[in-house]
């Protein structure tokens, strides 16, 4: 079985509503991607993070993608991030729905595809 880490940034600030949470549009792409065993983390748990990369504990984060055998990065800068650090990985968009790329259900489709042959890939 495949065990796969989906990275992101930081945490939101909290909020009493979450229906159109990234967590969700993550939910919706994990079951179907119908991936047996996934983990979530992010970069950082500052909600305040101000996006300098200098301020990630890299050692703590590389440790933590120890034992999977694919590493999605959920955006850019999490990417560099990764690419930074040498860590193969694949780069899908942010699933914030403030993300307008994923307005188009064909681009959030096709991103969705490449992730499954990324996910077959050996």
């Amino acid at each position: 079985m495949t065990r796969v880490i989906f990275l992101g940034l930081n945490p939101a600030r909290p909020k009493k509503k979450l229906k159109n949470s990234a967590l969700n549009r993550l939910s919706t792409w994990y079951d179907s991607l119908d991936i047996g065993f996934v983990s979530f983390s992010n970069l950082t748990d500052d909600v305040d993070w101000d996006f300098d990369l200098k301020k990630i504990d890299h050692d703590y984060v590389l440790s933590l993608l120890q034992g999977y055998d694919r590493v999605i990065a959920l955006g850019g800068v999490v990417s560099r991030f990764l690419t930074k650090y040498n860590v193969s990985h694949l780069q899908m968009p942010h699933p914030s729905y403030r993300n307008r790329a994923l307005n188009s259900r064909e681009y959030e489709l096709e991103q969705l595809e490449k992730c499954r042959a990324y996910l077959r890939s050996t």
